[in-house]
Parts: C-alpha cells; sequence; structure tokens
C-alpha cells in the first residue's frame, strides 16, 4: 500500500486535516506511521490506513502552493528557442546529485550539445549558473529568460516609430502581404517623401519592430486564421488513463436552447445556451463546468472559470470530483490557444496538449459525453430544437420556443449530473463515476491548491487598453469596478506617466461573474518582476451579485419575449442597429513604388500619420531585451 503511496512522496507535503493546516513530516513505512505536525506546532501520528480513510472520506486534503504565473503573454520565438536550449542543459544536469563536479559537467555539456545540435555549447560555469537559477525559481527556465530588468530603449523618434506601424499594418499584415524587404523600401520612399530622409531607419531596425509583431497575428492576417491553427497546435498522443485527474479533455458544445431572463415580471430573451466541459477520462466524471448564455464560441474566460470549477471542492457534498489535473487535452479553438487560458494551466503545475481541429477523435471521451448529454438531458427540455441544422435553424425560432431561465436551467443541469455521477457504466465494469473516483483517490488521493481565493483572481478574458479613473475605477460592458488598491495604482502609475497621458490598465474577466474584476498591475510599477500581479475590483452597481454580464445586459438587449414570441424594442441603441454602410473589399497591395503625385503636401500626410492610432499587436516585451541579441541558439 505504502508503494502506492511514493507517486506522491508525501514527505513535506501540505494538508488540510480537519479544517486546520499542517505538513507531513515523515512516513515510517516499517511501522505504518504518518507524522504531521499543526500550525501551532503540535506534532500527532496517525495509522496510514487511517490516513487514506481520512483522505477518501474528505477529512483530509492534499494540498499545493499555486505556481506564480510567470508574465509570459506570446513568448518570442527568439525567446522561446533560448528556453528550450537552457532547459535541455539543466534538465540533463537534474540526473545526477552533484552536477557541478568538472568532470561531469564537461560531459554533460558535451553530449547534450551533440544531442540537440548546438553549435556553440556554453561554458561550465554559465551551466551552473543556469542550473542555480533554476532550482531558486521553482525549477521554471522561462523566469531566468523572460524576467529581467534591464532593457534597453528605442533610439527611434516617436514620429518614425507611427511611420514605421503604418507601413508594417498597410503592406506587411495584410493576405499575401510584401515581403520584409519590400516593405521596407516602402518605408524608405515614403519618408523621402515626407521629408524625413536623415531619419530613415536601418534595414535591421525595420526588421526588429516586424519581429516584435505577434506570430501568430503574422500567420493570421497573411495567411489566415486556419493556417495559423495549423502552425501553433501540437499533436496529440494516445493515453492508457485509469487513475483519477491523470487526463482530463476539455471542450465546448453548444446546443439550441434558448435562454431567457425576467426583469420586472418581463422576459428578456438572452441567447442559446453553451456548456464548456472538463471530463476526467480516467474515472468517467465531469470534473467541473460553467455555462455561458449567448456566446456561441470558445472564450478564453468561459474555459478557465471551467477549469476553477473543476479543480475546486464544491458547495454540494454530493459532487465529490476536485483536484488539480495532471494533464489537459483540448482543441485548437481561440479559448484554448489563449495566453490567459495557458498561462492559468501554467500556474496550476499542469501539462498539456493540444489537437488539430476538426479532429473529435483525438478527445474522444468529452465528445461522447457531449452527445450524451444532447441524448438525454437536452431533449426532455422544454424549447430545445435538436442538433443545430444549419438549413433549419433560426434565431427567431429559438427566441420563440424559449421559455427556460437561467437559475432554472443551472438547477435542472446540475441534478442530471448528479444523476450521471451515480450512474453505473459498462465502461467502469459497472462502476458509477462517484465509486470509480472514490476508489482511484484511496490509492491516488487528488491535489489542491492552497490559496483558491487568490488563484480565483485569474479571471480569465482579458481585456487591454482599459482607462484607469481616478474617481471610478475601470469601466467595463456598462459598469464601473473600483477598489482601495485601485485607486493606490492609480496614484502610483500617475508618477510615472507624462503629463496629460491616460492612464491605461489591462483587466481580466469572468463573464460569468459580473459582481468583480482582477487588474493586471503594469509590469513597470509592479512588486513581482516578470510575474503576474493582480487586484480585484468590485462591482459598483447593486444587484450583481450571482449575475453574469449577459444577464444584466438582458434589458438593454432589447429584445423582449411575449407568449413565446420576439419583439424588438424601438428606440434607437447600440443593441438594435444595424450595418448601414455596405462593405468594402480589401485594396490591392502596388508592388511598384508609386510617384509622388502633384498634390502631395508632405506635412499634411505627415500629421495625418501621426494624428492616427494604428497599433500593431506585439508580443509584450516588458520582460525582455529589447534590441540585445543574446547570442544564443535554440533547439529547432
Amino acid at each position: 500500500m505504502i508503494s502506492q503511496f511514493d507517486f506522491y512522496d508525501l514527505k513535506g507535503k501540505n494538508i488540510i486535516f480537519g479544517g486546520k493546516k499542517a505538513i507531513v513530516l515523515s512516513v515510517d513505512e516499517d511501522d505504518h506511521l504518518v507524522f504531521v505536525r499543526f500550525e501551532n506546532k503540535q506534532v500527532s501520528s496517525l495509522d496510514f490506513q487511517d490516513f487514506l480513510e481520512n483522505v477518501s472520506s474528505g477529512i483530509i486534503f492534499i494540498t499545493k502552493p499555486q505556481l506564480e504565473s510567470v508574465n509570459a503573454y506570446a513568448i518570442p520565438i527568439s525567446k522561446q528557442r533560448i528556453i528550450n536550449r537552457r532547459e535541455a542543459y539543466v534538465l540533463r544536469m537534474a540526473r545526477h546529485p552533484n552536477p557541478h563536479q568538472p568532470e561531469l559537467r564537461k560531459h554533460i555539456i558535451l553530449e547534450t550539445a551533440a544531442k540537440i545540435g548546438d553549435p556553440k555549447p556554453p561554458g561550465g560555469s554559465t551551466v551552473s549558473k543556469w542550473f542555480r537559477r533554476w532550482e531558486s525559481d521553482s525549477f521554471d527556465i522561462k523566469k531566468q529568460v523572460l524576467c529581467k530588468n534591464t532593457r534597453r530603449k528605442t533610439r527611434l523618434d516617436e514620429q518614425v516609430e507611427k511611420v514605421i506601424t503604418k507601413i508594417i499594418n498597410k503592406y506587411f499584415l495584410k493576405r499575401e502581404g510584401l515581403l520584409k524587404s519590400q516593405c521596407y523600401v516602402k518605408l524608405k520612399n515614403l519618408m523621402i517623401r515626407l521629408g524625413m530622409a536623415d531619419s530613415v531607419p536601418s534595414p535591421r531596425s525595420f526588421e526588429r519592430r516586424i519581429d516584435k509583431v505577434d506570430p501568430i497575428e503574422i500567420v493570421t492576417k497573411r495567411k489566415g486564421s486556419s493556417e495559423a491553427k495549423k502552425a501553433y497546435r501540437k499533436i496529440q498522443h494516445k493515453y492508457n488513463v485509469t487513475l483519477p485527474l491523470e487526463l482530463v479533455e476539455l471542450d465546448t458544445g453548444n446546443f439550441n436552447l434558448g435562454i431567457i431572463e425576467i426583469v420586472d415580471g418581463v422576459k428578456y430573451y438572452i441567447g442559446p445556451v453553451s456548456l464548456h466541459l472538463c471530463f476526467c477520462v480516467g474515472t468517467a466524471s465531469l470534473l467541473g463546468y460553467s455555462i455561458s448564455i449567448g456566446n456561441t464560441g470558445e472564450q478564453s474566460g468561459f474555459v478557465v472559470n471551467a477549469l476553477y470549477h473543476a479543480i475546486s471542492r464544491k458547495a454540494d457534498k454530493r459532487y465529490i470530483q476536485s483536484g488539480v489535473p495532471c494533464r489537459v487535452v483540448m482543441d485548437a479553438g481561440a479559448g484554448y490557444l489563449s495566453d490567459t487560458t495557458r498561462s492559468f494551466l501554467d500556474s496550476l503545475g499542469c501539462t498539456y496538449d493540444i489537437t488539430p481541429t476538426r479532429q473529435p477523435w483525438a478527445k474522444a471521451f468529452v465528445e461522447r459525453f457531449i452527445r450524451h448529454i444532447r441524448d438525454t438531458f437536452f431533449r426532455g427540455i422544454k424549447g430545445y430544437l435538436g442538433k443545430y441544422n444549419p438549413l433549419e435553424y433560426t434565431d427567431t425560432n429559438l427566441k420563440q420556443a424559449a421559455k427556460v431561465t437561467i437559475e432554472q436551467f443551472r438547477q435542472k443541469f446540475a441534478n442530471f449530473v448528479h444523476e450521471y455521477h451515480n450512474t453505473q457504466l459498462d465502461r467502469l465494469d459497472g462502476l458509477t463515476p462517484n465509486e470509480a473516483w472514490e476508489k482511484g483517490i484511496a490509492q491516488y488521493p487528488p491535489m489542491h491548491i492552497e490559496d483558491m481565493a487568490e488563484l480565483k483572481k485569474f479571471r480569465g478574458e482579458r481585456i487591454k487598453g482599459r482607462m484607469l479613473n481616478p474617481n471610478l475605477g475601470v469601466f467595463h460592458r456598462g459598469h464601473w469596478f473600483n477598489s482601495d488598491a485601485l485607486q493606490a495604482l492609480y496614484c502610483t502609475l500617475e508618477e510615472k506617466q507624462k503629463k496629460g497621458e491616460k492612464i491605461l490598465v489591462d483587466l481580466l474577466v469572468d463573464p460569468l461573474d459580473a459582481a468583480a474584476l482582477s487588474v493586471i498591475v503594469p509590469p513597470k510599477v509592479s512588486l513581482k518582476v516578470g510575474q503576474l500581479e493582480l487586484l480585484e475590483a468590485t462591482n459598483t452597481s447593486n444587484n450583481v451579485d450571482g449575475k453574469s454580464f449577459a444577464q444584466l445586459e438582458a434589458k438593454k438587449k432589447g429584445v423582449k419575449v411575449l407568449d413565446g414570441a420576439s419583439c424588438f424594442v424601438t428606440d434607437q441603441s447600440e443593441w438594435t442597429k444595424y450595418q448601414s454602410k455596405p462593405r468594402k473589399n480589401g485594396e490591392l497591395i502596388d508592388v511598384l513604388l508609386p510617384d509622388t503625385p502633384e498634390d502631395f503636401d508632405p506635412e499634411a500626410e505627415l500629421e495625418d500619420i501621426l494624428a492616427s492610432n494604428e497599433k500593431v499587436s506585439h508580443v509584450p516585451s516588458e520582460l525582455s531585451d529589447e534590441g540585445q541579441d543574446d547570442g544564443e541558439w535554440g533547439v529547432l
């Protein structure tokens, strides 16, 4: 029995025993005793079998600290190569108890360099420095590459930067856009016409600006979103899974069931329902889920919400599934590929695989469960119009059939999950998912995050560039969010900003919780160098607790449901207007340099460029050495 527990290595693990925090000092294999020390320094011992039974019954929870999430949104390819290269050396050194011995270290360097094809192997002291920094950074190699305080400021004038941005957006970030060299000729020609010939940057400086653009954004703009998904996905491998939390599959199911909201006795139509699911393969259990209304896409906020629900201990004691997954499999949807979802998984210490799109067999278990939900749950609900058929589906039919409120749907689905978890399955040899879960955790207890309140701040959907008001806080989807910490952040940022310049911050929002959101502290004032520091701000409106943004916006959308039929509010608003201007096709790119027109006014042209708000989606460089070359070779 004890050998089965070696996988977790109980010694040194943090636990919650009867509501009190404690730590496992040691495990005596001869006497089958576990020695535990509580926070008040009291030391107790209990039989190993009793320890297992307390874990299975929920009296003891084994916890793990949340990893500090590195602020590494969209890591540049050059930095990723450096990370891969250093990781190859330190992981090889980690196999030895004393890898810093000169002879052993030299052998490791030569062996690793030959394996990865490194043309310029590092020196012994350099590798030792990487290894010690890796140990001090909680075995996260990304921190030593990305978390650097030194930055070289750009030498280019702000006007030149805006001209470069215009050229990149107009000629490079286009379908079948120009090459870098062709774009540079365009830049040079334009700056000469604007009377800025003395400020033309070098070709290498211009290429650096293009290299800073998000690589996924480049492929998306130049070749399309489908090509971008193909270029940035991983291949799924087959797994033989029998244990709880060993493998969890994620997916989203969209269903033709309209949801209504009753406000002041009037029914308002919100939209169709979608379920974001976390399915435990080993025990055939639904580890967690989130419900979204009116959004048929896979947004990162709903995905993170489902993951948070999956690892949390549920308020309903009958819902016994919880814990941090070992491996997560998900498809290449936008909500799963997003930097916020991947950073959330990194903070949990989860490894994850990304499967190709339109290949449901790559995550067959959760796909089969979605079909089970459609066949056994939705077909019994009033207002469900069957499986999606583009030839028959209309939004009007969905509104006319809508009869269920979000509260009713939540309760109905919770009852369905409880019934499913207590249903015998042939795949589990006659066991129910609950019985399979209890049997599995008796031998391999789940791990839980110590500080769930801090993890909750990582809400998922990232909103960029929201203005911070000194009195009201930040504004999002019709509501103001504020807190004392946010006001203190404004005062700190005000000292760093230029006079009259707007203070902008990024937000993390949970679409299913309109009561609060998180504000990302900008790296230039953050006390956590290279890590995400989050401040929570609460909604200043009344009656928002337990409400999603879709529920709060139901009345504003102006779509009423009366006697099963839909009608629209006649008042003009952003919700009732439609596109009145005809759509235009993009202009063709002229590869040849145009002659200067006779009525060309350099001053007016430059003024238009400087007044524009054109931006390029850059890879965040707050943590990298801009313009500096590490001189390292990556692992291709």
